[in-house]
């Protein structure tokens, strides 16, 4: 019997865990699954709940001395019903799975054509429809040379990878194939913009070391973002409001397309004036030792 109990308690907290959900409490778990998989996302049959449910009864009743054993047919229900829910289980994480997946497969295509946007803006159109944005891309900006031919190869790769996704013919391996590639598309067109805005970047920057590596603080007017080392493929980059003294406040996650789209926004000053206080904000995130290079 215990046996069971975990063998059907631990993958349904898994799943929880798996949707965004602390790890709960076996008493909690039932309720959640319920909540969660059954009325909010209609995901799972309600009958499932009820097996954990009498799962996390029996033991508890076998616990308690309430029941004192079971007999052979209660424990071929059980485990019976252990089977099917294991199943079912199973089949759930892929459920949520492919919902993860779609949420990434969207938010990457929402990105690229932000940025897409904010570059035909600064080429003097205001407006394209997204069935033409590509394009007007390629027409505007690819055709003149201002941008690398490769990056219209990625954008029609991205925009095939939306229609799989819109027809539900898109794999887990092409998500993560594209939300690589965006990656380096995401990059290359915010350097784009901050060159054809006349952004002279270097002086907003502090530039750090700290061991054998190397950071950067970029100050946007009101914020400032951190990009912890600047050599790593994949980048932590963090955001902190400029505080009055000219410190920074909390620090948060941040993302390339946050920094993309303040930047796209911000009129940053010609002169950029470092205050006492950042400079103990640089130790507090980089270590003691940290050696600041500031460019003006």
């Amino acid at each position: 019997m215990e046996d069971t109990f975990w063998a059907i308690l631990t993958p349904s907290q898994a799943v929880l865990m798996l949707y965004g959900v602390p790890p709960p409490t076996p008493k909690e778990t039932p309720e959640l699954m319920r909540q969660l998989f059954v009325k909010k996302e209609k995901m799972l049959e309600e009958k499932y709940v009820k097996v954990l449910e009498n799962n996390i009864q029996v033991r508890k009743d076998l616990e308690h001395g309430t029941t004192k054993e079971l007999t052979g047919k209660e424990v071929d229900i059980l485990l019976e019903n252990a089977e099917n829910y294991l199943k079912r289980i199973k089949r759930l994480f892929s459920q949520i799975e492919k919902i993860r997946e779609q949420e990434s497969m969207l938010h990457v295509y929402d990105t690229v054509v932000t940025v897409i946007r904010d570059i035909l803006k600064l080429e003097g159109i205001e407006k394209a429809n997204d069935l033409e944005i590509v394009k007007v891309f390629e027409n505007e900006v690819i055709s003149k040379g201002k941008i690398p031919a490769k990056f219209l190869r990625i954008l029609h790769a991205i925009m095939n990878a939306k229609k799989d996704y819109d027809n539900k013919k898109l794999t887990k391996a092409e998500v993560e194939k594209v939300k690589k590639s965006s990656q380096e598309f995401i990059r290359f067109m915010i350097e784009y913009i901050q060159r054809k805005r006349g952004i002279d970047v270097e002086r907003t920057k502090i530039r750090v070391k700290y061991g054998d590596k190397y950071g950067e603080v970029f100050l946007l007017g009101k914020d400032a973002y951190i990009i912890h080392d600047i050599d790593q493929e994949e980048k932590e980059i963090s955001k902190a409001e400029i505080t009055p003294d000219g410190g920074l406040g909390k620090i948060r996650k941040s993302s390339f397309e946050e920094l993309e789209k303040d930047l796209s926004k911000i009129e940053i000053l010609s002169k950029v004036f470092i205050k006492e206080p950042i400079f103990e904000d640089m130790k507090k995130i980089f270590g003691k030792n940290v050696e600041i290079l500031v460019n003006y």
